[in-house]
């Protein structure tokens, strides 16, 4: 069973977290897949942890605390423009929620799983969706804001699923013969280095010669990296 991917893989992560992605090159030793797998966990995570970070401290704000969407949307909007390719929003107790560059949306948030744990003062993270605002498969994190002892919203972002996932396949330079993806506890695709199957259920992946995993306490994924036939 073949596991060899290039040494650089395990370095470039570090690199991306500093300075962004690493062109790769042929001419370095092999080592386990395993470390590379944890590379790429690692920098999916990072990135969660900076968002959910980033909320925390905006529910902080006197101006998130108001409610006020005039206010909140400019802080929201600094936010998304720093941040991996998202949907940034605010929404109320009743389900209504505010969006960047939309303003108030159409639908309502309260039929979603995340709903009612983020209003009972839950954070959440790891739902995949299709985001009513945009419409691109979409995984949330969720964070309450808290007022005189009650939860009266939440900030919440979509992260577009495909760019996210493209992001981590070009951070190690991810070869053509192999594949990575993450997916839930039900058995649907959250990531996957070929965006197209992002939703659909992991019986429909393709077989592969040899393949590692790895969960994330985090987001609740099982991340594959493997080498397809």
């Amino acid at each position: 069973m073949r596991k060899g991917i290039y040494l650089s893989w395990v370095a470039v992560w570090l690199v991306v977290l500093l300075v962004g992605p690493v062109a790769m090159t042929d001419s370095v030793p092999a080592v386990d897949a395993e470390l590379c797998l944890g590379a790429m966990v690692s920098l999916v995570e990072a990135r969660f942890e900076g968002l959910r970070s980033t909320m925390q401290v905006l529910a902080l704000t006197q101006e998130v605390r108001a409610g006020d969407w005039a206010d909140i949307e400019g802080l929201l909007t600094k936010f998304s423009e720093t941040s991996i390719p998202l949907l940034a929003w605010f929404v109320r107790p009743d389900g209504s929620y505010f969006a960047v560059g939309t303003g108030l949306a159409a639908g309502n948030l309260s039929d979603r799983p995340y709903f009612p744990l983020v209003m009972s003062g839950e954070m959440t993270v790891g739902d995949i969706v299709v985001s009513r605002a945009t419409g691109l498969k979409s995984t949330v994190a969720t964070v309450p804001v808290w007022e005189n002892g009650s939860v009266i919203g939440a900030l919440g972002v979509s992260v577009f699923a495909a760019e996210l996932s493209r992001m981590v396949a070009d951070a190690v330079g991810l070869p053509q013969t192999m594949l990575f993806y993450a997916v839930n506890d039900e058995g649907q695709i959250a990531l996957h280095s070929n965006p197209d199957y992002i939703m659909h259920e992991v019986s429909e992946l393709p077989s592969l010669i040899w393949e590692v995993s790895q969960i994330s306490e985090l987001v609740g994924w099982t991340f594959v990296l493997g080498e397809t036939e």
